[in-house]
């Protein structure tokens, strides 16, 4: 018959937590519509509303618009304002994942290229 060997009773240890390491890019936490979150936004939004004007007065008085895929007003205005509501939920994405960062940059990219599509509008103007 087989000898029955008994394992030697073994101490448990504590259970570890994880450590939580800080991201250094990430901002602190703070609320979505913060001051400056307020200021981007605004801006973002003035500047696709003078992109979406300088736009339909060129288009209105016989401009062609080539990056854009709708030459009238209204699909134009819902293409620009419809951009900035998608980058505002980009940033809002960003924002509960903690990527505070990230929210500060998707808004920045939507005052950058409306502030292109604005200059482009002046210079190409025909009214």
């Amino acid at each position: 018959m087989p000898a029955v060997v008994i394992a030697p009773k073994v101490e448990s240890f504590p259970p570890v937590h994880p450590v939580q390491i800080q991201n250094p890019f990430l901002l602190a936490d703070h609320r979505f519509y913060d001051k400056p979150g307020k200021v981007l936004f605004g801006t973002a939004l003035a500047l696709a509303a003078a992109d979406t004007t300088v736009t339909c007065l060129n288009l209105a008085s016989g401009g062609h618009e080539h990056a854009l895929p709708t030459q009238h007003c209204p699909q134009v205005s819902l293409l620009l304002f419809g951009q900035v509501a998608a980058q505002e939920g980009l940033a809002y994405l960003f924002h509960r994942r903690g990527l505070h960062g990230m929210e500060r940059g998707i808004r920045f990219v939507s005052i950058v290229s409306n502030t292109r599509g604005f200059s482009y509008s002046l210079r190409h103007r025909s009214f």
